[in-house]
């Protein structure tokens, strides 16, 4: 085979793996409904607006630690298409469709060409991956996509010594800082794996010069939020000095984000007794059929393989891959819930994916269509329970914060007449922002408003049906005004159980 007939071979090869990526994603678009973190950041966008800093009139901070670089990009998109499942999940599902292929670029540049088809296949498959770009709860499918760029900059500089490309990766740094300062998780972790294995190539890099570079130019795609912490003294610092979780519990975290199942009972249901619903299209039918077949498997072997590929640890690859990973996730415990969620472990992606290729094309005497061949199993292991996820999501539904009964509550409330509608539970309002496209007379509203609002009928309040060891303030507040809850509404999901709960407050 000639060289231009294997690149040819190579790239098309890819560009199939980003199908097959887009197409999974695809099916969890209308699957489940949207979630309060997903949307976070179109609050500064959407009426009730809502927005921690700001520049004139312009949002540029949603939280302390998180900007608004996604919202502006949504303004843009909502002019054109409304506000809804669609619109705002297709543009991520995208972007992480393109982010793949970055990826792959960049695997390819470093790792070679057999190494890259198998980092990118199993990048490809990994549930954890396509679920949270498609999905984006914790603004992943954006810090992905910066860091599919900065990657390949940073490597291209190293080899031309073009200052250009040096100046643009930092600046991308700045931007993925003001995104989501989390983002500086992946930037430490990746400057203590090379500084731990690629001390030479990385010393004829450290001057002056280039230090100067570094910090204009990131502080430089990190304006909006170097200005926030100017008006608010180092607010996005602050907001990470206290510890919440054991490490112990954040390290478990780890694991089931490694094995692909730390999704299993928050994202779907699990609960014995839950109402089975039987699939409805072609597609549901296959997805549920293929795992009875195969098992139901909730957990794939990556985590294994990142274990075994230790073996190879004389590649250099090999060892910068769990250095740059653990030193990122050491990263992560000084912060307040660091670590403490899936979405979190996420963002050191594709480190591991990136190890397992690189052991597996480093072990002696095997081709690089043996190595391919042997990751297969993986590949296809991790699919499987990407279709697990689909499968239970299907018949099973999804917990309340991800309940597909969110469209029939927004129908509910676009028809009952009311002065104001209050959520009593966090993760109704972002959902009902979005879906409700600034035509539901949503309100802000706080405890010690709770018996003014009460004796208002025109008020409607929207809580979760099942509170069991809920300690909302709000609610306890409206518990103890001296009225009774008066049931307007409850709304099921397609599974027929009730979800949501609208209700108004009258005198006893």
């Amino acid at each position: 085979m000639s060289h231009s007939t294997r690149t040819l071979f190579v790239y098309c090869a890819a560009i199939l793996l980003c199908v097959l990526f887009f197409a999974q994603g695809y099916l969890f678009i209308r699957q489940t409904g949207l979630e309060e973190d997903e949307v976070l950041s179109l609050a500064s966008i959407l009426k009730p607006v809502e927005a921690t800093g700001w520049f004139g009139k312009l949002p540029i901070m949603i939280e302390t630690y998180a900007g608004t670089v996604e919202a502006l990009v949504y303004r843009e998109i909502f002019r054109a298409v409304p506000p809804g499942p669609y619109s705002v999940r297709l543009p991520v599902l995208l972007l992480g469709t393109l982010t793949l292929f970055l990826f792959f670029l960049f695997f390819r540049m470093t790792l070679g060409d057999a190494a890259a088809l198998i980092a990118t296949a199993l990048l490809a498959a990994d549930p954890m991956y396509v679920i949270t770009t498609v999905l984006n709860f914790g603004m992943n499918a954006v810090q992905h996509f910066l860091a599919a760029i900065v990657l390949p900059l940073f490597v291209l500089y190293h080899r031309r010594g073009d200052e250009r490309l040096l100046k643009a990766a930092f600046f991308v740094c700045g931007l993925a800082l003001w995104d989501k300062f989390t983002f500086v998780w992946l930037m430490a972790g990746l400057a203590v794996g090379v500084a731990a294995v690629f001390w030479t190539e990385l010393r004829t890099h450290l001057t002056w010069r280039n230090l100067k570079t570094a910090i204009a130019w990131g502080a430089l795609g990190a304006a909006p939020l170097v200005y926030f912490n100017i008006i608010a003294p180092g607010a996005t610092l602050r907001a990470g000095t206290r510890v919440q979780a054991a490490a112990v519990e954040r390290a478990a975290v780890m694991q089931h984000s490694l094995d692909g199942s730390a999704l299993f009972g928050w994202l779907t249901r699990q609960d014995a007794g839950t109402p089975l619903r039987e699939p409805s299209t072609a597609l549901e039918q296959a997805g549920v059929a293929l795992s009875r077949a195969t098992g139901q498997m909730e957990h794939h072997g990556l985590l294994i393989a990142c274990i075994a590929s230790l073996l190879m640890w004389r590649n250099k690859a090999v060892r910068f891959c769990p250095i740059a990973f653990f030193a990122g996730w050491l990263a992560m415990l000084p912060f307040p819930m660091g670590a403490g969620g899936s979405h979190h472990v996420l963002q050191l992606w594709p480190l591991p994916q990136m190890m397992v290729a690189a052991a597996v094309v480093s072990i002696p005497r095997v081709t690089g269509a043996m190595a391919m061949a042997l990751s297969a199993p993986l590949v296809i292991w991790c699919g499987l329970v990407t279709n697990e996820y689909y499968a239970q999501i299907v018949t099973r539904g999804n917990l309340p914060n991800w309940s597909d009964a969110i469209e029939p509550l927004r129908q509910k409330l676009a028809e009952t007449p009311a002065a104001g509608i209050l959520s009593v539970d966090w993760g109704i309002m972002g959902p009902l922002r979005v879906l409700g496209r600034g035509d539901l007379p949503l309100r802000f509203w706080s405890a010690d408003q709770a018996r003014t609002l009460a004796e208002n009928p025109n008020f409607l309040f929207v809580r979760y049906v099942d509170r069991a060891g809920c300690k909302d303030e709000k609610f306890a507040a409206l518990r103890g005004t001296g009225f009774k809850e008066e049931v307007v509404a409850d709304i099921a999901d397609r599974n027929g159980r009730p979800v949501y709960r609208v209700t108004r407050y009258q005198p006893q």
